[in-house]
């Protein structure tokens, strides 16, 4: 009887031993979350909601073949616990998926300001991304940044700037940032032989405290066109209208052959746009521009056919060190331009590759295909096809090459 006490002390001992490591184990991955907004999931839509290449008229095209290829991307994000990884390591299975696009974009939420350090610090969310990071975006393949959006300004207004710098330096495109938003001026690409125009537009930067605890808030004439999203209504509205107006008037003035607004705006953690993002959408193009393109969000949203334009409301986090496999489902949007017969440019098919962060060296960034390996893999590839419906691709290394169709 003893020894069955003693064996049963013995049992007990070394179950609690296991508990305390897996609880232990538990805090720390649990603890190891970037700080942020709570992750808190907001309408989860039943069934995809979700236009689709079909809903495209292309009646107008003289030859249905792409003339240019673009690919846009969800939040490039650099969190603490991504400051030493080797990130041309996180993209080299991106690299393929960009190599079949004439011009690739990215939305970076981080400054990089080689005068201060890489961060962000333990427990901040306030970023300055490494020069490395920059260089291996080159080097996978994208050809331009979007540089506007709320953390724009966590290294202050000479942080941004030096930002812009720092991404030319690299051999890449800026936009959102500098003396262009005081103009009104586009951002211009030219690719196969058509100008192309971008516009950036971004909620309020986040502020933070500064040497006495106060909050910092930033002038109003910072180098960022920023907007309220969260209250598209009234005077208000008729004001950003306008600001539309003159981008594309400038645009137009500058002969650009197709006008792309992207947008920094929207809840976090919801996958579905709300009625503020809606209305801009569709007042911008309204007022002019061939597509709309957004990011923050931080999870996927459907896309919208809007009077024969595409309107990208959210492509979720491209990279990140979030927790939730959602946060770190994205999509590479992969859309197609052709000429129309009185040779103007015009959307005519779009679709969407999804991918996926893993949480561990080097957070490498994976296209996905239909089967996909591993049980994260295919929660994340079911998490797209959910919300993106058919216009996720089973294989993009054999769909994305497109037949051309001619019009007769």
């Amino acid at each position: 009887m003893k020894n069955i006490s003693t064996l049963f002390s013995i049992i007990l001992l070394c179950t609690g031993i296991i508990l305390l490591g897996l609880l232990a184990k538990t805090y720390t991955y649990e603890h190891t979350r970037p700080e942020s907004s709570p992750v808190i999931f907001r309408d989860f839509p039943n069934q995809p909601q979700t236009d689709t290449a079909e809903n495209l008229d292309t009646s107008a095209l003289k030859n249905i073949c792409p003339l240019i290829r673009l690919s846009f991307t969800g939040d490039i994000m650099q969190h603490h616990r991504q400051m030493h990884d080797d990130f041309q390591a996180s993209y080299a299975a991106l690299k393929p998926v960009l190599d079949r696009h004439d011009l690739s974009l990215g939305m970076m939420e981080f400054p990089v300001d080689p005068d201060k350090p890489a961060g962000p610090p333990p427990h901040s969310v306030q970023f300055n991304g490494s020069p490395a990071h920059l260089q291996a975006l080159k080097d996978s393949g994208f050809d331009l940044l979007n540089l506007s959006n709320n953390h724009s300004l966590d290294q202050g207004v000479d942080g941004a700037l030096r930002t812009l710098t720092e991404v030319e330096k690299h051999g890449l495109e800026g936009v959102g940032i500098g003396s262009k938003t005081k103009t009104r001026t586009p951002q211009y690409i030219t690719v196969n032989g058509r100008k192309l125009a971008f516009a950036s537009f971004s909620i309020q930067p986040n502020s933070y405290p500064d040497e006495t605890g106060d909050i910092a808030y930033w002038p109003k004439d910072a180098p960022i066109h920023e907007l309220n999203f969260y209250n598209w209504n009234g005077l208000y509205r008729e004001k950003g209208r306008k600001l539309f107006r003159e981008y594309v008037q400038n645009a137009e003035k500058d002969r650009a052959d197709f006008k792309i607004a992207l947008l920094h705006w929207g809840d976090e953690w919801d996958f579905t746009p709300n009625e503020e993002q809606k209305r801009a959408a569709h007042d911008m193009i309204d007022a002019g521009f061939d597509m709309v393109i957004g990011s923050h969000g931080h999870v996927l949203n459907g896309l919208e056919v809007y009077k024969n334009k595409l309107i990208a409301y959210s492509l979720g986090n491209l990279i990140s060190d979030f927790v939730e496999t959602k946060v770190r489902s994205a999509a590479v949007l992969s859309v197609a331009l052709s000429e129309q017969k009185d040779g103007t440019l015009a959307l005519f098919s779009f679709s969407a590759i999804p991918t996926l962060t893993h949480r561990e060296k080097n957070h490498p960034v994976t296209p996905l295909t239909t089967p996909s390996k591993g049980r994260e893999e295919q929660k994340a590839l079911a998490n797209a096809r959910h919300i993106l419906g058919k216009n996720v691709l089973d294989d993009w290394e054999k769909q994305l090459v497109e037949p051309c169709i001619r019009n007769n």
